[in-house]
């Protein structure tokens, strides 16, 4: 019967889908529609909306929600209209930005290049916290030649805080007993599983991170606003809500008006021309109003054109790391995971390319299996010994996995914001079979061998079973700190000091040695065409993995088998299962990628 299905609906491709797709992917992608920029152009820059990290969405989602914006886009059109005649500006819409706090720092690093140029940037945001904090939209707003704000709102600025739940004790009333080794005191991604309260040496790792991101952050805000040193930081303390009347009077703001206004000006900043006549024009579909969106398509669509012979790969791995493959291309957004056999693939396809002289490895991910990150990193030694030069460009997180991945890399660059470090290991289960009898839920276990139920979650271990545990914990320990100190030149035992399982800041880690520089990715692209041998000023072609997919490569994957809208039943269900542990333990992780009030945990 299964066959019979697998028949029929490849039939029914052959015969509906294709021609469809046809259709359709000539519609949508078989002709591209040139931009038409006007003089004295402004570009507009959403940092509410989502920015990924990488654009290799689906063509079905192409058709549903339109070509994405992902990070290098908006860095590569931000640089572009830099040079751009037509683009007089940038104006920002500031409030709520999703992107993390490293990917901001890029972000606002390449729009401080746009702004030395000799052109202008404007923000906007409907308030800088309204009765929330604040603290990022100003970070990124500061940046402009003007910061605008809507009448009767606030500005809220009160640094960074995290709130962190344990169920150590819940979880034992309920008799489910998390049996988890860690490398070492600092290396607490299942501490809110395990203990009642956060740890001294947590406590500690926590104020130091917190303390630096409130630092540097407070710290380029005040450069940038030309502020007096000091000012934001006895806002925080002591009035850290003011009205917009009174952040305009202390020049925190520059105008206050309405969005409609804002455009208006923005567009036309002539005094002599009154605000009324310039009303009477569409603002919102102004013809000199283009979208970071389209003039990034547009300038992808340029560049690939040129295809230039020497050029530089980027390979994404995001996500938490994994053994075989990342998440389908089918699913709807970017993959959460990073499947060691296709980062694999796209480093054998990188090397089979003699033109591609070089390769930028953008990680952003709290870690993971450690089998998973030494199938990658043997990928990174493999490139290496055939002369391609491999460049780690740390976002937001590089941890754990992540840096037992990036330590053989020539350089790693990471922004002073980026979560770095957790040199340490963890194991173990958790044990339920108490909590299940509670629910009179009765389980029989069969085994061979004397060892046979040792990973089963119904089980504890036995004390043989932890030594041997622990046994392997150290060794795996003592391979991270030696795989350190000899891929990045450093002692065993200065190596060993600052491991322990601790994560840092981009500042800390460049002081240790962690890293070699500050910067994003197109620093990052910089060394890499140096270290590739590529001649300074010459053009080069970036070719980003994963590729995008187009529509007809999409449905024939789903055709041939290559990618399941349906799998077996009982695998999906405890798919969902092992999601919802891991979401488990991502939330209540401590190791964080702060956002203010709002926290994405990491391992």
């Amino acid at each position: 019967m299964k066959r019979f299905f697998g028949f029929f609906f490849k039939t029914l491709g052959v015969l509906v889908f294709i021609p469809l797709i046809a259709l359709i992917g000539f519609t949508f992608f078989g002709s591209h529609k040139s931009l038409n920029i006007q003089p004295n152009s402004v570009l507009t820059l959403d940092l509410s909306s989502p920015i990924m990290e990488t654009s290799s969405s689906s063509g079905i989602q192409k058709i549903l929600t339109g070509p994405t914006l992902s990070f290098f886009d908006t860095l590569r059109g931000i640089s572009s209209a830099q040079a751009d005649p037509h683009i007089q500006a940038i104006a920002l819409y500031v409030e709520t930005p999703t992107l993390g706090l490293a990917q901001m720092d890029e972000i606002r690093n390449a729009l401080l290049a746009f702004k030395k140029s000799g052109k202008k940037i404007y923000a906007y945001a409907t308030s800088l916290g309204d009765f929330h904090p604040g603290t990022r939209s100003y970070y990124m707003a500061s940046v402009a030649d003007q910061i605008w704000m809507q009448p009767y709102s606030n500005f809220n600025i009160t640094g960074f805080h995290i709130d962190q739940p344990f169920f150590g004790e819940i979880l034992e009333t309920l008799s489910i007993k998390p049996q988890i080794f860690a490398r070492t005191i600092y290396k607490n991604a299942y501490a809110s599983m395990t203990d009642s309260k956060a740890s001294d040496p947590q406590i500690e790792a926590m104020n130091t991170l917190l303390g630096q991101f409130h630092e540097t952050i407070f710290n380029n805000i005040e450069a940038a606003r030309e502020l007096e040193k000091g000012l934001l930081h006895r806002l925080s303390a002591e009035s850290p809500m003011m009205s917009d009347t009174k952040a305009k009077e202390m020049g925190i703001i520059d105008y206050l008006g309405h969005k409609d206004q804002f455009i208006a000006a923005i567009l036309d900043p002539n005094p002599s021309l009154s605000l009324e006549k310039n009303q009477k024009k569409s603002l919102y579909n102004h013809p000199r109003l283009i979208s970071m969106k389209k003039y990034a398509s547009e300038i992808k669509y340029l560049l690939n054109k040129k295809n230039h012979p020497e050029k530089i790969a980027i390979i994404y791995g995001n996500g938490v790391i994994m053994p075989k493959d990342s998440n389908s291309p089918f699913t709807m957004g970017p993959s959460d995971t990073m499947g060691a056999n296709t980062i694999q693939q796209q480093f054998d396809e990188v090397l089979s390319n003699p033109s591609i002289k070089a390769i930028v490895f953008r990680l952003d991910t709290p870690g993971g299996s450690a089998t998973a990150s030494e199938t990658i990193r043997r990928s990174v030694i493999i490139a290496k010994e055939k002369g391609v030069p491999v460049i780690a460009s740390f976002g937001n997180v590089s941890a754990s996995g992540g840096y037992w991945i990036a330590a053989s890399c020539d350089k790693i660059l990471a922004s002073p914001l980026t979560i770095t470090g957790s040199i340490g290991v963890l194991a173990g289960k958790v044990v339920f079979n108490e909590a299940l009898s509670m629910f009179n839920i009765n389980t029989s276990s069969f085994s061979a061998g004397e060892n046979g139920s040792m990973w089963s979650p119904l089980t504890p271990y036995t004390e043989k079973q932890m030594e041997l545990i622990n046994t392997s914990m150290d060794l795996f320990y003592e391979r991270f700190i030696e795989l350190v100190s000899k891929g990045r030149n450093l002692s065993l035992d200065h190596v060993s000091e600052i491991a322990k399982g601790r994560v840092w800041s981009g500042v800390d880690a460049l002081n240790f040695g962690l890293v070699d520089e500050y910067g994003g990715l197109n620093k990052a692209l910089k060394v890499a065409a140096k270290l590739g041998g590529i001649a300074q000023n010459k053009p080069i072609t970036v070719l980003e993995y994963p590729q995008e997919k187009n529509l007809v490569d999409t449905v024939e994957d789903l055709i041939s088998g290559e990618t399941q809208m349906i799998s077996d039943p009982m695998q999906s269900l405890w798919q969902i299962f092992q999601r919802i542990i891991l979401s488990l333990q991502l939330m209540t992780s401590s190791e964080v990628q702060i956002r203010e009030t709002q926290i994405v945990n990491v391992r």
